[in-house]
């Protein structure tokens, strides 16, 4: 997918992933991290392809690219709750409440990270 242009693949492989394509995305995206691993938007492709994994239900490749996006964005209540999410389904509750955990401190409103504890049993 658009050779010669690695910012496009980015572009590409967010498209790709809202059109529910989510293998093509993935290569579209692994693509543009391997060729554009500097550009400031590596983080958020790592994100995207977490979320195409999930939705494929594949948390447990998924969590690596939560943990690169959330490297770089680490108040991101939302990629937290995700990254809880999939650590929950691939049964690390620990892992998971951790999460969940650091989303409430981010943002205490956020009401799935804290509807994540609550499954685990934590008020």
């Amino acid at each position: 997918p658009a050779p010669g242009y690695a910012p496009a693949r980015y572009y590409l492989g967010r498209e790709l992933g809202a059109a529910g394509r989510f293998d093509d995305a993935i290569d579209a995206l692994q693509s543009f991290i391997r060729d554009e691993p500097r550009a400031p938007v590596v983080p958020l492709a790592h994100g995207l392809i977490a979320d195409a994994l999930v939705r494929q239900k594949r948390d447990s490749e998924a969590i690596p690219h939560f943990r690169e996006w959330l490297n770089a964005d680490p108040v991101n209540a939302q990629g937290w709750t995700m990254l809880g999410r999939s650590v929950l389904t691939i049964r690390q509750p620990g892992g998971a409440a951790d999460a969940f955990r650091r989303a409430v401190q981010i943002d205490p409103n956020y009401a799935p990270a804290r509807e994540g504890l609550r499954a685990l049993g934590i008020r």
